[in-house]
């Protein structure tokens, strides 16, 4: 199964409808000790797959002269539980088929069960031109067992690209055989198989080579989320159709980056863009600026308010553009789409704007070595200029121009140059980039906090504050800031709130307000007990359990810097314990100092990568348990 399908099929599958299939007659003593042996290793699973086997031929279709794929999946699936209900299916679309599809008993006699056939979609929004072939089966008891079948045919090669070990039930013996005719050079790429016991076997015969990879005990893939995508982890064969000499002649298929290109390029060459209807628009947003960089600035921004990014560019067949007129006239489409439409809204204010290719960091290849459809997923414009490179991502709603998302920070490009093309990589950012500081001023009004605060954020830090705050349940700005800044305590009155300009994404966003907390001061005795930090970002980020890597969204910095005035009469009993916890990935750093009349409160937080990996979780948790503890000691004032 493609990866780029993988997550919305499994999204699908989980809304599907559950039927009952009859068999009365109980387990064998030997299936129910075999099921109750699989629910001791696999605790958390319903179901485990006894046996998976992929039978995968290459032929050629000689009408269209394509190098066609047939695969034959047939898993035996035995419940381990007590009973499981499960959906069963295969997906395909306008350059697949479903050719055979059955479900039986463990003697092989066939289940009389109505598949059903429709649109992949989730909560009925339309993702893609797939479409998913399903049907419900029941396990009625521990130990029951069903064998599954489903034979698919891809009607052109270079559809068919990822072949995984791992799915979403636990394997007990996972095999995978292709056969590959002489005529056909094709490259069974090995990814991720160091640690992991794979078998492979190559055998010639008959004018073929056949190969067998043969994987057991296999868990089932890790749906953690904020996780790296499956290919960076998981063991898996990228199939790369290269050429072939079928009729005396080579054909080049994807033998190279240049062939990948070349495929692209015909798409886009195919395409019927009319930009006439999109010429008085151009000229009206890029009216009285002067400066090139404002007029590349008003149509990238312009694409993001106006057209409504919607995410169905993963389907297998949604490799091609939508015209820019059809996205300009419906305020509405996919990366590519959107990508189209802010390129020839440049070239028609006279700028030299070109699609560009790339996979999000989602996605662990690159064009050099891995010539596939499977090396990206996403679609931008980039504008040179200058002899410098502008990479314009109309789907990041707030992004700043010159600034990019973590998604895609550093990631290969692939920009479209005529016949040619050229590889770059996109510059990546620094979390001081997206800080987000803040500067509070305190004091104390018998048991309330009284305070004015000023708050900036710059970057993505920036382009999250105004997602979020434009997707809140109120149409208000203000009252929009107010929920977000307050969280909707009733302890936090927020008043004199002023901010800066929203529609201006070229400067750093601010805010600043007075506001008066309740329940942040305690008396006992001559003591006074306040608490300084009201966010208390982290305070509980703790890992347990985990397996994998944890994505942040984007590089974090985060500043706050709180003076309190210290009441007449007292004094600090003692400064409370801070903390400075340095790693390459991450950094916390929490002091206290005394000003004579004030005390400081400093912290600063640091996500400098993004991620926490899990060889580091420990070292996470033990400074995060350290902040928490930080967070709980109230600073004492004695009186004098």
């Amino acid at each position: 199964m493609n990866s780029k399908t993988y997550l919305y099929l499994l999204a699908f599958i989980l809304l599907l409808p559950m039927s009952v299939s009859a068999q009365r007659k109980g387990p064998s003593a030997e299936n129910l000790a075999k099921a109750k042996s699989l629910k001791q290793k696999y605790e958390d699973a319903s179901v485990a797959v006894l046996a998976s086997k992929y039978d995968i031929e290459f032929g050629f279709d000689n009408k269209t002269d394509k190098v066609t794929v047939s695969r034959k999946k047939s898993e035996k699936i035995m419940c381990i539980g007590s009973t499981a209900k499960l959906s069963h299916y295969d997906s395909y679309d306008d350059t697949s088929e479903i050719l055979y599809k059955e479900v039986q008993y463990e003697n092989g006699k066939k289940i009389k069960l109505q598949f059903s056939d429709d649109y992949m979609n989730v909560d009925g929004f339309f993702y893609s031109d797939s479409r998913v072939v399903y049907v419900p089966v029941n396990y009625p008891f521990q130990g029951s067992v069903r064998k599954i079948y489903f034979d698919k045919k891809y009607n052109d090669a270079k559809y068919f690209t990822l072949l995984y070990f791992h799915d979403k039930y636990p394997t007990e013996n996972k095999t995978i055989n292709i056969k590959v005719p002489n005529w056909l050079d094709v490259e069974l790429k090995e990814i991720n198989f160091d640690g992991y016991d794979i078998i492979k076997e190559k055998t010639t015969n008959g004018g073929f080579t056949n190969y067998t990879y043969t994987l057991k005990n296999i868990e089932s893939m890790d749906k953690e989320r904020n996780a790296p995508g499956p290919s960076y982890n998981y063991p898996h064969l990228m199939v790369l159709v290269k050429s072939h000499n079928k009729n005396g002649k080579t054909v080049e298929l994807f033998n190279s980056t240049k062939d990948l290109y070349k495929w692209y390029k015909e798409l886009v060459n195919g395409m019927e863009n009319d930009p006439e209807l999109i010429i008085p628009k151009v000229k009206e947003i890029t009216k009285g600026k002067t400066n090139d960089l404002d007029k590349i600035k008003s149509v990238y921004y312009w694409v993001q308010d106006k057209v409504r990014y919607i995410a169905f560019e993963d389907g297998i067949a949604g490799f091609q553009p939508d015209n820019c007129q059809n996205v300009f006239k419906n305020k509405y489409g996919d990366c590519k789409g959107m990508a189209n439409l802010t390129k020839f809204m440049l070239k028609e204010a006279g700028y030299d704007a070109r699609l560009t290719w790339l996979g999000t960091k989602r996605i662990a290849y690159n064009y050099d070595e891995h010539p596939s459809l499977s090396t990206d997923n996403h679609m931008i414009c980039t504008v040179i200029h200058d002899n410098k490179k502008y990479y314009l991502d109309p789907t990041e709603k707030y992004n700043t121009f010159g600034q990019y998302a973590e998604r895609i920070q550093g990631q290969q490009v692939l920009i479209e140059d005529g016949d040619n093309f050229i590889l770059d990589r996109i510059p990546s950012m620094k979390s001081q980039d997206n800080v987000e500081k803040s500067i509070v001023k305190l004091k104390i009004d018998e048991e309330e906090l009284i305070g004015n605060a000023k708050l900036t954020y710059n970057g993505e830090s920036r382009s999250h504050l105004l997602y979020n705050i434009n997707h809140t349940e109120t149409d208000q700005l203000d009252d929009a800031l107010e929920h977000y800044i307050s969280r909707k305590d009733k302890n936090f009155e927020l008043r004199n709130l002023e901010h800066s300009d929203i529609e201006n994404r070229d400067q750093t966003f601010e805010l600043t307000y007075d506001y008066t907390l309740e329940n942040a001061v305690s008396s006992f005795g001559d003591e006074i007990y306040v608490d300084l930090d009201y966010y208390k970002e982290y305070g509980q980020f703790i890992f347990e359990e985990r397996e994998q890597d944890y994505l942040f969204r984007n590089k974090i910095k985060i500043v706050l810097e709180t003076e309190l005035e210290i009441p007449v009469g007292y004094k600090i009993s003692e400064l409370p314990e801070g903390m400075n916890e340095k790693h390459k990935d991450f950094s916390f750093k929490v002091e206290y100092k005394d000003l004579g009349s004030k005390i400081l409160y400093y912290k600063e937080i640091s996500i400098d990568n993004a991620i926490v990996k899990n060889s580091d979780f420990t070292k996470w948790n033990d400074c995060v348990k350290k902040l928490g503890e930080i967070y709980q000691n109230q600073l004492v004032l004695q009186k004098k």
